[in-house]
């Protein structure tokens, strides 16, 4: 970052130390230091990771995505003593917010959508890869080494070490312990195609988004049906499977359509 005293710094011995000279070095170089600091704030304010305001519409037109929704989004409101619209769900009523619904999209869920269009810009158009695709969506588990103490039938320990993902924790537990939100993708065979979404649920304007089929991730003439889990950081029921996406009885929670949280 660019500072006026780097400017200070060059000043020759003779005129260093005089008040004078240096302050107007200093008003000179100032709007050439500000110039410089703001050009180099310009890559970070437009990174789709941090930009937020106008500098997040500005992505979303070069990338080719909106956050005003054509049809308002109703009954994802904040409300006390309903789950699915509590906290971490439900979305905080504005001042100019519309009755009917939510017709612009905040910062995050916009963001969201805007790497769901990243996705759909660069992908084959293939079910195959659609799992790719979807996975630029939202943040994958961890991948941090990490080290446990195992007990043994002896009393002594064994030393553990491992990937913190959502599936080594789940064997070394026997629970489901998934951070992220984990999606997968199956072909049907029929011209349709089943999205699963488990691990941690999205937030309920997303899910109305997955029902407004808001979503520009679908190959032509293939219709989606969405299967999420009806239990948050939990695995989407089935059968002769039994991994972070999919698990059987015990482990695994119902699959729903998106109208399951946002009726």
């Amino acid at each position: 970052m660019a500072s006026v005293d780097d400017y200070l710094a060059l000043i020759t011995s003779y005129h260093r130390g005089k008040p004078k000279f240096s302050a107007t070095v200093s008003a000179l170089v100032q709007p050439f230091v500000d110039g410089q600091n703001f050009l180099a704030s310009l890559p970070r304010a437009f990174d789709i990771d941090y930009s937020i305001g106008v500098q997040e519409d500005a992505d979303g037109a070069w990338i080719g995505i909106s956050r005003n929704i054509p049809v308002p989004i109703p009954n994802v409101w904040f409300s006390f003593d309903d789950d699915k619209r509590g906290f971490d769900q439900g979305v905080w009523r504005g001042p100019y917010d519309s009755d009917t619904g939510i017709t612009v999209l905040d910062d995050e869920t916009y963001r969201t959508l805007i790497r769901a269009k990243i996705a759909a810009n660069i992908w084959d158009g293939t079910v195959e890869n659609a799992s790719d695709a979807f996975n630029i969506i939202f943040p994958q588990p961890s991948s941090d080494p990490i080290t446990l103490l195992g007990l043994n039938d002896d009393g002594s320990y064994s030393v553990l070490t491992g990937l913190m993902s959502s599936g080594l924790r789940a064997v070394l537990t026997g629970l489901p312990n998934l951070s992220g939100t984990l999606i997968f993708v199956l072909d049907n065979g029929d011209m349709t195609m089943t999205v699963g979404i488990s691990g941690e649920i999205p937030s309920l304007l997303f899910l109305a988004i997955l029902e407004q089929g808001l979503l520009p991730i679908k190959p032509a003439a293939v219709r989606i049906n969405y299967a999420i889990t009806s239990v948050d950081k939990t695995p989407v029921f089935g059968f002769d499977v039994q991994n972070e996406y999919i698990a059987g009885f015990d482990t695994g929670a119902w699959g729903v359509e998106p109208g399951y949280f946002t009726s």
